[in-house]
């Protein structure tokens, strides 16, 4: 937990004083009531035990005294001597956040007074809160019951008590931010830490940690970061619900499930939670928890089968089939690294029978990159699902697919490299093996370097920097209790910043004036394989998505046209087909006033907008390729006219679904026939919206020409 501003001013005040001081003499001289004074001092006694600090004093008749000594220096000087950065008032958002995870954690009804004063805010504020409160609870399907007299309250059933209050924490605590918590790691930020302050309250949270890290150890396995505080936090749920007789009740499941090692495993932190916190936990919550354990994601690949020996031979059946099928539709030999392959595929495989066997939805953060780079891939690998699909009698989701194509992503790219006497390096990923995979991949096919190992952030906390066979740390997490210069920080998925980046300490493997072409010529064979297996995939889409990925490698490597009948940009956009600050409400009215100017010009017909529209309700919002900007699309030559392209902007942005790049608010249409054509504008067109600079120049432009200069300095 952290402290709040009025926090910080009582230890103040207490530092300043040599004597006792007592709360009513704190309550006249920071201006506010004896009980909300006697409120923070609890806090403050918290804080200062979990941080190993003792010398707060307090004497129920004389007050409170800061007693004098090196602890209480080093205190003042590492937190109060300082402009910290925890001295501010909760926003909106958080205040919402924590008012609906203090209302689920909860039963009976819980009066809007005590909301202020866990907030330290008025009740004015608090009301307005409850408004947004009652929005997010809305949208979940949910009432939020209110009783003159008596206060507010959330009354649902056990099991949708539970899935609301994780659905919460999904979207406001992030992994990386769990494991700082608790591993008391003052983050170099501003943050909340209000919702994990009540959700560990009065509980013994390192005895909950020991036993996550006890099944790690039994099960031979690290969970990813995202797994570890999942599991703490659903641990901590059970605890605090059942100590206060809440429990799951009538939870149906197979028999088959008793026997697994991980039941077992359960079983007996459970027992150990029992004894510790006096409390009676059901079979319903070790069941519960068990199917929440079997679709955990690892860092490492060592996982123990969690599968009876015929079925551990089935699953190994099964990933034998999907990587040889990925192996012959890529032509690529694995050879020797063959059973590495599948090994590794096993791995990802175990989890997700699980979780499609139990209904736990998975979702993969970078998913819509995934979509956007590597759409041919996601294709490829939901051909091969089907052996897992029928195993498990289901449908294998998007999602899922996701992270299974990512594991293919670092097979294929493994093979063009050979490891040499060159720098070592390892990698932090929270977010689970398959996207670990893809960044040691991303890192070894672009540059000179040794990846030793891939840890989990929880490990890289606790690293004996005395003990080091490693020359970097390369992190897709911010890492708190290292200074900036001590690791390199970059993205899952890898973009130009975080190369350039990189190459200040690791030198590049190639550094090339044109394209390479290697690359080039597998994005061929890929686009060619795809449509040959997927005959109604979108080709321009995937040639955009293979232009993006061209681009992202090196900006530098536009290829140069020579064909003299291909147009520039600035032919096709002119002052006629560009319009500002059309009004919209819905993205559909978007793409309506988007697709009107090719529309008016008889460049596309009336039922073109139409198509669109229906592509993004059955597709999704893909066709949202870069933040604030939507491409509004279809393939060459339906129900288009003539080669056009016009740049629509919006007064008030819209959002189309796609939490990445919403809102958006410029809409540009193409209408295109011949596409030896219009290839030389549409690279043009791309290297404008890869460039954040000059996305923000179309987004906020407020005149034409300020569009038309843009698009005159990129066509050539």
């Amino acid at each position: 937990m952290e402290l709040n501003n009025r926090c910080f001013k009582i230890l103040r005040t207490l530092f300043e004083k040599d004597d006792y001081v007592s709360v009513k003499s704190l309550s006249k001289e920071l201006d506010c009531s004896e009980r909300i004074i006697r409120y923070n001092v609890n806090k403050i006694e918290e804080y200062l035990r979990n941080k190993k600090y003792s010398f707060l004093y307090r004497d129920y008749k004389k007050g409170l005294l800061v007693i004098k000594n090196k602890q209480s220096q080093d205190f003042y000087n590492n937190y109060l001597n300082i402009s910290h950065p925890y001295e501010y008032k909760y926003s909106a958002e958080e205040r919402c956040s924590f008012i609906i995870g203090y209302l689920l954690k909860r039963n009976g009804y819980i009066s809007i007074e005590k909301l202020s004063n866990e907030l330290s805010t008025s009740i004015s504020t608090i009301t307005k809160d409850l408004e947004n409160a009652e929005k997010w609870l809305e949208d979940k399907n949910t009432k939020l019951i209110k009783k003159a007299g008596k206060g507010i309250s959330i009354q649902i059933d056990e099991i949708k008590r539970r899935a609301l209050y994780r659905e919460l924490t999904d979207e406001v605590l992030t992994p990386s931010y769990v494991i700082n918590y608790i591993s008391n790691i003052s983050l170099k930020e501003r943050a909340n830490t209000i919702l994990l302050d009540d959700l560990f309250k009065d509980l013994d949270r390192e005895f909950l940690i020991g036993q996550i890290q006890h099944l790690e150890k039994e099960l031979g396995e690290i969970f990813s970061d995202e797994t570890f505080s999942s599991l703490l936090i659903h641990l901590s749920i059970i605890v605090y619900r059942v100590s206060r007789n809440c429990s799951l009740k009538e939870i149906t499941g197979e028999t088959t499930l008793n026997n697994s090692i991980e039941y077992t495993l359960t079983s007996q932190i459970i027992e150990n939670i029992n004894t510790r916190f006096t409390i009676t936990i059901p079979s319903e919550e070790i069941y519960y928890f068990t199917v929440h354990l079997l679709g955990a994601k690892v860092i490492t690949k060592n996982t123990k089968y969690k599968f009876n020996e015929t079925e551990a031979i089935i699953i190994r059946n099964i990933a034998t089939k999907m990587v040889e099928e990925i192996g012959n539709l890529y032509a690529v030999d694995f050879k020797e690294k063959k059973e590495d392959v599948i090994d590794g595929l096993i791995t990802h495989l175990i989890p997700t029978v699980y979780r499609i066997k139990y209904k736990k939805r998975i979702l993969n953060p970078i998913y819509p990159e995934m979509e956007q780079k590597y759409s041919d891939l996601l294709g490829n690998t939901k051909i091969v699902c089907r052996h897992l699909s029928e195993y498990c009698k289901e449908e294998i989701n998007e999602q899922e697919v996701s992270y299974i194509a990512m594991h293919f992503l670092a097979a294929l790219h493994s093979k063009l490299n050979e490891k040499t006497d060159m720098p070592k390096a390892i990698v932090v990923c929270g977010s689970g093996y398959g996207t670990a995979q893809v960044v040691a991949m991303q890192l070894s096919s672009l540059f000179s370097v040794e990846i030793k190992a891939i840890v989990s952030q929880r490990e890289i906390i606790n690293l004996d920097k005395n003990n080091q066979n490693f020359d970097y740390i390369i992190s897709t997490v911010e890492i708190a209790n290292l200074s900036k210069d001590e690791y390199i920080k970059i993205s899952p998925m890898f973009n130009h910043n975080d190369f350039l980046e990189i190459n200040k300490h690791l030198r590049a493997k190639f550094i090339k004036s044109k394209i390479d072409y290697s690359q080039l010529e597998l994005a061929g064979k890929i686009a060619e394989i795809s449509m040959k297996y997927r005959p109604k995939v979108n080709k321009l889409q995937l040639q955009y998505e293979i232009l993006l990925e061209l681009i992202n490698q090196n900006r530098n490597n536009a290829p140069e046209y020579t064909n003299e009948s291909e147009i520039n940009l600035k032919d096709l956009i002119t002052p006629s087909f560009i319009r500002l600050n059309e009004l919209c409400g819905t993205w559909q009215e978007a793409i309506i006033k988007g697709t009107k100017i090719l529309e008016e010009k008889n460049f596309i017909t009336d039922a073109y907008k139409v198509a669109i529209i229906k592509s993004i309700e059955e597709m999704g919002p893909q066709m949202v390729i870069v933040p604030g900007i939507v491409l509004a699309h279809l393939a060459p030559g339906k129900y288009c006219k003539k080669l056009g392209f016009s740049i629509t902007t919006l007064k008030k942005p819209v959002i189309f679904g796609f939490p990445r790049h919403d809102p958006v608010k410029v809409v540009i249409t193409l209408s295109l026939v011949n596409e030896n054509t219009y290839k030389k504008a549409l690279m043009q067109l791309f290297n404008i919206l890869q460039n954040k600079n000059t996305r923000s120049v179309l987004i906020n432009a407020t005149n034409k020409n300020e569009i038309l200069d843009l698009i005159k300095q990129y066509s050539s």
